[in-house]
């Protein structure tokens, strides 16, 4: 296990894009308490298998926190939260109403009467049959997220991110950016260099790419409110001198710069913006590309 200083980021409770959970709740009267605790980074083992968390786990007073979805994900749980009541549901896709495991009904295995060729006169006697149909492949979904390490390359040699994108590709291999803000304001800041290197334990990489300005420097976020109490947020995000300008509206209905993986939810985890559109209108040069052998998806950006 490595522990990353993380002293002086304050934890609450987060709903939305990433929620956290861990074996010993926090009581009640704690909620909306600000605390002090630490990134970390554990191995998950699921039934023998490696998984990677694309989020951060956290630590606090020896208890550690893991991204409800993530996890959940992972074990083959649909997660479902209920902003009226702050409930977050986890359910088994495989398990009915009743608690009892589906079962698909038992086929009919009856012997069906063979229909009689149907026979058309003619000179010489035609025999017609029926042809047996094509099965209709299974559609591929739209957008398949990428579990690779994400690395980043400087100088020829392979660095971590503090904040590891979350990437998603299409059927004709687009790459899709998940809307993290931590993760799209480091990447922000790596053309004018605005990161300090971390030491690390994985000997693996050569350090970790960790941001200096966590206040969005190069984001600007309005809340624009249609009656009292509704609203939609609009952000933009800029280049290191302002000069170009990436718009992601979130106005239901009508978005604009993002693409919404579900359609009738605007939880952070589903929203995706397309990675080349985003760096070209910010005249960003970037490169990733795919190393297979070592599970590794490397950028370039600069």
């Amino acid at each position: 296990m490595k522990i990353k200083n993380a002293k002086g980021y304050l934890v609450g409770i987060i709903i939305g894009g990433t929620l956290m959970v861990s074996f010993q709740g926090f009581a009640e009267s704690n909620i909306g308490s600000k605390i002090e605790a630490v990134f970390a980074e554990f191995n998950l083992v699921v039934n023998g298998e490696t998984k990677v968390l694309q989020e951060t786990p956290l630590v606090y007073n020896g208890t550690s926190y893991l991204p409800v979805r993530s996890v959940a994900n992972l074990l083959g749980f649909d997660v479902t939260y209920k902003k009226d009541s702050r409930t977050i549901e986890l359910s088994d896709s495989s398990i009915n109403g009743d608690g009892e495991v589906a079962v698909a009904p038992t086929p009919n295995l009856t012997p069906q009467p063979t229909p009689s060729p149907t026979i058309i006169p003619r000179m010489t006697p035609l025999i017609m049959t029926t042809p047996t149909p094509t099965p209709t492949p299974t559609p591929a979904p739209a957008y398949k997220a990428i579990n690779y390490i994400q690395v980043l390359k400087l100088n020829g040699q392979n660095y971590s991110f503090n904040y590891s994108p979350f990437v998603y590709s299409d059927i004709n291999n687009n790459y899709f950016l998940r809307l993290d803000f931590n993760v799209v304001n480091m990447l922000l800041q790596i053309p004018t260099k605005e990161y300090n290197i971390l030491n690390t334990d994985n000997q693996f990489v050569f350090g970790t790419i960790d941001p200096i300005n966590f206040g969005f420097k190069y984001m600007d976020k309005k809340s624009i409110y249609e009656t009292v109490g509704q609203s939609y947020n609009n952000y933009k995000f800029y280049n290191y001198d302002r000069t170009r300008m990436y718009e992601v509206n979130l106005k239901p209905n009508e978005e604009k710069g993002i693409i919404n993986m579900r359609e009738f939810t605007f939880d952070n985890s589903d929203i995706i913006i397309p990675i080349k559109d985003f760096f070209d209108r910010l005249g960003i040069i970037y490169t990733i590309s795919i190393d297979d052998k070592e599970k590794l998806m490397v950028w370039t950006i600069s």
